[in-house]
């Protein structure tokens, strides 16, 4: 994939980018390209980064999908300095997983604030993944499992989903674009 620093860098307002993470299994591969082909494709777990470019809302968007295997989560971080804003994706239907996922989530979060000794404060959306499941947690269940409020972002939204069939993908990346496009608004008027 080549340097990081070289690849990624904080967007200029034309281009942002996000940092898809989740735990193997999750379905942030999928997700992304339900979102980039809009069609459903046979993945297996991802053993590095899957980048690609998506055009939503009247932003130009590169999405960084990090894989979530247990040797690949130290690689979440390296991708972290450089992004505007950030999409977990949690296996809603897994319950015992969740506990796993939301130490993974913070440990990502206090690695960050830790080297940087900045809060990230960037927006956060959390999809849901295989709401079609019969056992899949509420949003309430996901925001206490995961501690939502907190963690260091500047705002997040959880969002039931289902990759497979890209039922609610859009409007979970239309919030985040709202948010973004806040974040630009208010960065203009303090300047």
């Amino acid at each position: 994939m080549g340097c990081i620093s070289s690849k990624m860098s904080r967007s200029d307002g034309n281009v942002k980018s996000l940092l898809m993470i989740g735990l193997d299994g999750a379905g942030s591969t999928t997700i992304l390209y339900r979102l980039v082909l809009n069609k459903c494709i046979d993945t297996i777990p991802t053993l590095g980064v899957n980048q690609e470019s998506l055009s939503f809302g009247g932003i130009e968007y590169d999405i960084w999908d990090i894989g979530g295997l247990d040797k690949m989560r130290p690689l979440w971080r390296q991708y972290s300095r450089a992004t505007d804003a950030y999409i977990f994706v949690l296996d809603a239907a897994d319950q015992q997983r969740a506990i796993l996922a939301a130490d993974e989530l913070q440990a990502f979060f206090d690695d960050m604030y830790v080297k940087s000794q900045e809060i990230p404060g960037d927006p956060l959306l959390v999809y849901a993944n295989k709401k079609d499941l019969p056992d899949a947690m509420t949003e309430s269940e996901i925001e206490s499992i995961l501690k939502l409020p907190d963690l260091p972002v500047s705002n997040y939204r959880i969002v039931p989903c289902c990759g497979k069939t890209g039922e609610n993908l859009r409007e979970g990346l239309g919030w985040l674009t709202d948010e973004l496009k806040q974040t630009v608004t208010n960065s203009d008027f303090m300047t």
